[in-house]
């Protein structure tokens, strides 16, 4: 997390990055190379998904494509929202999205331990997704974006 965090803030290639999820238009007009760039940014990702995958077989100990791992895009959505990362791009931090991790961590701990059904579960935390996502949109009709 370190690394990334040094990368994104003072590196070149991190800012261009910021730039290409904030207005891809205006970083073209920039001389920023965009197909470059988005194709090093899937490939990253790629990279990143596939080591989280090595970690979950090796924790599970099982090959299985459903292992695990399923429902977990509510969850990390939420996440990341709760974090401060915007749903149009270009904003956000890897230390709110690591605080929206901790958040949902907590959440599903606290709801694991009291015993609350499943389905009780994923509706509490697409409430706050909802809530998340309508805090984010009047903070950004207030700031005028």
């Amino acid at each position: 997390m370190a690394a990334f965090i040094v990368f994104t803030r003072e590196t070149v290639v991190g800012r261009n990055i910021y730039a290409l999820g904030g207005n891809p238009t205006v970083a073209r007009l920039a001389g920023i190379p965009i197909r470059r760039y988005q194709i090093s940014i899937y490939a990253m990702s790629g990279f990143a998904a596939a080591v989280a995958g090595l970690v979950l077989a090796s924790r599970t100990m099982s090959g299985q494509p459903a292992s695990g791992s399923q429902g977990l895009e509510l969850e990390a959505i939420t996440a990341a929202i709760l974090g401060g990362c915007a749903l149009q791009g270009g904003k956000g931090t890897i230390i709110g999205a690591m605080l929206g991790v901790l958040i949902i961590g907590v959440l599903n701990n606290g709801m694991i331990l009291t015993s609350v059904p499943t389905f009780y579960q994923l509706l509490a935390k697409g409430a706050l997704l909802i809530l998340a996502v309508i805090v984010q949109e009047r903070q950004r009709a207030r700031s005028g974006e």
